[in-house]
């Protein structure tokens, strides 16, 4: 019998034109919904002068249902009380978990679910799964702590049948790295989530201090599922030629168990549309920008019932396109670029921890790309990064900081001040690694 190819053809390989009409009959239903039941929505929405009954398409919606952002999400919680900051739309009662964000952004919010929308969240994670290339009686490696993901990573391997093994332990110490590589070894995942920023720096330190050669470790085939910010090319080529290993990276937001991934044709994330609406905005005005401008990223859920959201901005600045992938999908991909709150102005310039990630990822010494911006002034004219580097192999750091400035400078036009680091120093015990660091 042949392997289907996809795990839902039917809503994966949908014509745009078909499922831009699925979208809208599924948003018109849930406007009533939300501002029937929500009271953050029904506020915001009164504020403005907007009623579902003025929104009759799609064109409606995106030009007069305004966005909102998980500040605006705090300052309602703060105000009233509430932990579910006003999103709530049906009663505790037939709600069955709960968990936390991860707090990016700032304070962490409480995700909460009921029955369907975890059975919603599980069908999200088996397609993305499949693409990933999880099959009934392959075993997936679920390694996030803490994190509501988990609803669709092992709620979806269940879905499609694998095994799923909840190793949600961080590696702080030697003991629990010892326990990571045994895992590997002995229950040999085809699928690994989540390979991090920190935990490819923790790793490969380990690695070369107990003279372990990764290939021998990960088994032959395994998907490392990448993820807490994009991965750059040099980052999938540093992975897959000295840890034998592919990357897919996977995007996506644990407050209502929404993820997209990469196929292995690594271009772009694929979203899942038959169950919420992607735009890409202006992150001032909200207005949608042209396909393949950078924009932020802003979600409406199609299919939840406890807190849906519609239009909330993610502080994620992508790229999407809705051209059909060479891989047979038609769905709209996402191309992460960075975290609008990691923007910073330095001489008048606007410069992405990304960009300096990548110009790291030049030198030997500190390949992992592992630097964080300081803020340490409301203006800055020079930027001060620090960075996180090799000792071993670092032969003269006088040097390597000569050569770093140089090409921060050649590539952003602006000075620079680099504070070399040990790993152990700038870890992160979060797979979202701080990427700025504030001093003032």
């Amino acid at each position: 019998m042949t392997e289907k190819r996809y795990w839902d053809e039917e809503m994966e390989t949908k014509s745009r034109d078909e499922m831009r009409s699925i979208q809208e009959s599924k948003i018109l239903k849930t406007l009533s919904y939300v501002y029937e039941n929500s009271a953050f929505h029904k506020k915001l929405w009164n504020e403005k002068g907007i009623q579902p009954r003025d929104i009759k398409t799609l064109e409606d919606f995106q030009s007069n249902v305004p966005c909102f952002n998980k500040e605006m999400l705090r300052a309602y919680r703060d105000e009233n009380g509430d932990a579910f900051c006003g999103m709530l739309c049906v009663p505790t009662e037939q709600c069955i978990y709960s968990s936390m964000s991860s707090g990016t952004t700032g304070e962490a919010t409480y995700p909460i679910f009921t029955k369907r929308d975890m059975d919603i969240a599980a069908e999200n994670g088996a397609r993305n799964l499949w693409t990933q290339g999880l099959r009934p009686r392959k075993r997936l490696l679920y390694d996030l702590p803490h994190h509501p993901i988990i609803c669709s990573m092992v709620g979806g391997a269940i879905k499609l049948g694998a095994l799923a093994l909840n190793k949600a332990v961080p590696i702080t110490s030697e003991f629990e790295l010892e326990r990571h590589v045994a895992t590997f070894k002995y229950f040999k995942p085809d699928v690994w989530f989540l390979l991090s920023p920190p935990a490819v720096s923790i790793m490969g330190d380990y690695f070369k201090k107990k003279s372990i050669d990764p290939k021998n470790i990960f088994p032959k085939g395994m998907v490392a599922v990448y993820g807490g910010e994009p991965v750059t090319e040099g980052m999938r080529k540093s992975i897959f030629n000295e840890w034998g290993i592919e990357i897919l990276s996977q995007g996506g937001t644990g407050d209502f168990c929404w993820i997209n991934t990469e196929c292995h044709e690594h271009d772009g994330l694929h979203c899942p549309d038959d169950l919420t609406f992607v735009e890409v905005v202006d992150p001032k005005t909200n207005v949608p920008v042209p396909a393949g401008e950078k924009g932020e990223l802003a979600i409406t859920t199609l299919e939840m019932q406890a807190a849906p959201v519609i239009r909330f901005k993610m502080d994620d600045i992508v790229t999407m396109t809705d051209k059909s992938c060479t891989c047979g999908r038609t769905t709209s991909r996402l191309y992460y670029y960075d975290r609008k709150v990691n923007e910073t102005i330095i001489a008048g310039k606007s410069i992405f921890p990304i960009e300096i990630r990548q110009l790291l990822e030049e030198f030997p010494e500190t390949k992992d790309g592992i630097g964080q911006i300081v803020r340490y002034a409301d203006k800055m004219e020079t930027l001060k990064v620090r960075v996180g580097y090799d000792p071993v192999i670092t032969k003269d750091i006088k040097k390597l900081e000569a050569k770093v400035q140089t090409t921060l400078y050649n590539a952003l036009g602006v000075r620079s001040i680099i504070e070399f680091v040990s790993m152990e120093q700038i870890k992160s015990l979060s797979h979202k690694f701080p990427r700025i660091l504030k001093e003032y």
